[in-house]
């Protein structure tokens, strides 16, 4: 299915990842009767529901799901991403960020994470045991990572980027309650905007300022993502085409809410993000000319948790360096052959031979970007039965727009079907459009994300996002592609697949080396270009997302390694009573993991 984006999105996280539609209480019909609401007011703290004390001496299966619910509701934009009704704070709300909040927050995980070790670990069952290992992974990194918030460099951009989001893709307007709501966070996200520039602020003093560069484009970049004036404004003109569908919301009241969303951009969300811009330009002033984490005051020791945070590994920097150049050479070596095969000539550099590729194998534009997808989609969706016998039932919609490509889950009340985002308003070069339909969709995300929504397992195990087996098991997607021949006949998507392999056995190397060993802006990108030829305007935006998300791009790799280590495993211990398909099942069943547990969980699957 095809639906056309209205709004100007960007590169997602997640990972989004990330991740609760309530009874909304009603509001007033007319939202300006209602005074504007602030923060520090509507936010919910610990009197949301019962207290962290009588979480104790539950059943486990009871204790996680209360537990979970505890903290999620201290996040209601977390909440309403996931939409899961019921877990609302009755008061329509943003989620908190301030020092004071926060700091409540890691208190309470702590206090949680002693209740969980009353268990005993061993008197648990399997199920609950999985459980208890992932509950004290995400405890203790969430804790660690409060410990360590002060040294963290705020990516702006991705702040940007999430809060158009919010409020154009994650927000739901299906309903008046849901048009009421809209406005009525519109109206708090100017405090929240504040809290970010205070954030800024105790950085600043603790010697934590973003590169010079990133503050620059951040900068610049926010009438970009907000719109230049009200009447321009992503976060005026969704809501207006949406409302449009509310069957209930009558017209003179849906042209209040727009009349009063107009007045809250002017007077109150427009200067919240003028105030920005000008500290943005103060900080410009004293930031560090450098790149690197390095830099700062404690940034190796935070790299350090950074990468044992995405990548839920072991390894070293160096360590994962020096896997990224060996997957890179073997990556090259196939490179080549498939060039040969081709006919093309040896003595050309990868720039110039994947030129070759985007001339011989072509471009679309248009409408025909969406259909070449769909059509990948649907031909992925019926070749995968030999590697698949669990089916997701949660949809998968294509949405165009003016922004791509990345994939964001849908709700786990089944209302906001999977999304898969292309960019249709330029050309896509065909050889490497199903290696992005797989990674991010078919058998890719979407299998990964919905299976586990839909599994029988408590609800912080379908939710949490973990990058190392996230992206591990997107780029591990694209490897059962090649093995189900869907690139059979197709030299050209093949090359594709390699490429972006290549790319991220670059990211290894790249993300380290500016982080540990000093790299240059310069010295990342060229050696991208040169190892992938892929285009430089493409590398450069890859660089810039190693230096404002450090480490979170080694995650792929490492996790398509274990992945496929750990299949390699299983196979040799079950020899011909090896199914790749339940295989699978215990990969995708058991939802989102630290790649260490999710190694004992397959051992325990071959055990049994």
């Amino acid at each position: 299915m095809i639906a056309e984006k209205n709004c100007k999105a960007t590169w997602a996280s997640t990972v989004g990842l990330k991740f609760v539609m309530i009874s909304l209480f009603v509001l007033v019909m007319l939202v300006g009767c209602v005074s504007n609401p602030t923060l520090e007011e509507y936010v919910q703290t610990a009197e949301l529901i019962d207290s962290v004390d009588d979480l104790e001496g539950l059943p486990p299966d009871q204790f996680f799901e209360r537990a979970y619910e505890f903290l999620l509701q201290r996040d209601p934009e977390y909440l309403v991403d996931l939409g899961l009704v019921d877990l609302l704070p009755d008061e329509v709300s943003l989620t908190n960020i301030s020092p004071e909040f926060l700091a409540e927050t890691s208190v309470l995980q702590a206090e949680i994470l002693e209740i969980l070790h009353e268990y005993d670990f061993e008197a648990l069952d399997d199920e609950d045991q999985i459980s208890y290992l992932v509950f004290e992974w995400y405890l203790q990194g969430e804790i660690l990572h409060h410990q360590m918030i002060s040294l963290k460099p705020l990516a702006i951009r991705g702040m940007l980027n999430f809060y158009v989001m919010f409020f154009t893709d994650i927000h739901p307007l299906d309903t008046v309650a849901d048009a009421e709501a809209y406005v009525f966070r519109l109206h708090l996200l100017d405090e929240k905007i504040d809290q970010y520039v205070e954030q800024l602020e105790d950085q600043a003093e603790a010697g934590i300022i973003p590169p010079r560069t990133l503050l620059e484009g951040s900068r610049d970049s926010i009438d970009g993502y907000i719109g230049s004036s009200e009447d321009v404004s992503p976060l005026l003109t969704v809501f207006h085409s949406k409302a449009m569908e509310i069957q209930d919301l009558d017209e003179d009241v849906r042209e209040s809410l727009e009349a009063e969303i107009s007045e809250t951009l002017v007077l109150e969300v427009f200067p919240a993000f003028d105030r920005l811009k000008t500290y943005l330009d103060e900080l410009i002033e004293d930031a560090p000319e450098g790149y690197s984490l390095d830099q700062y005051p404690d940034g190796e020791k935070y790299y350090a948790f950074l990468l044992r945070n995405f990548t839920t590994s072991e390894l070293t920097a160096e360590e994962i360096h020096q896997l990224g150049l060996s997957e890179l050479e073997r990556i090259k070596m196939e490179m080549r052959q498939s060039f040969r095969e081709l006919g093309y000539p040896e003595g050309e550099d990868f720039p110039a031979l994947y030129q070759r590729v985007i001339q011989e194998s072509g471009v679309l534009e248009g409408d025909d970007i969406a259909i070449r997808y769909e059509t990948i989609l649907e031909e992925a969706a019926l070749n995968v039965d030999e590697y698949f016998d669990l089916l997701p039932q949660q949809e998968l919609e294509v949405i165009v727009g003016d922004e791509g490509t990345y994939y964001m889950a849908g709700s786990l009340d089944g209302q906001r079907p999977g999304r898969f985002y292309i960019n249709t308003t330029g050309t896509e070069t065909i050889y490497k459009m199903k290696t992005i339909a797989y990674h991010e969709g078919i058998p890719g995300h979407h299998y990964q994300i919905s299976l586990a929504q839909e599994a029988d397992i408590p609800l912080f195990r379908r939710s949490l996002i973990f990058s190392g087996y996230a992206e591990g098991w997107a780029l591990y997607a694209e490897h059962l592609a090649l093995e189900l021949g869907l690139y059979d006949d197709d030299p050209y998507g093949n090359l594709g697949r390699l490429q972006y392999e290549a790319l991220r056995a670059c990211r290894m190397i790249v993300d380290t080396g500016i982080h540990t060993q000093g790299w240059t802006y310069e010295q990342a990108a060229e050696f991208i270009y040169r190892n992938t030829g892929l285009p430089r305007g493409i590398v450069e935006s890859q660089v810039w997302r190693y230096i404002s998300y450090p480490g979170q791009a080694t995650s792929y790799m490492v996790g398509k390694i274990e992945i496929l280590r750990l299949r390699r495993m299983a196979r040799a211990a079950l020899g011909d009573d090896f199914d790749i398909r339940e295989f699978h099942n215990i990969l995708l069943q058991n939802g989102s993991m630290p790649l260490t547990i999710l190694e004992n969980v397959v051992l325990d699957w071959i055990n049994q």
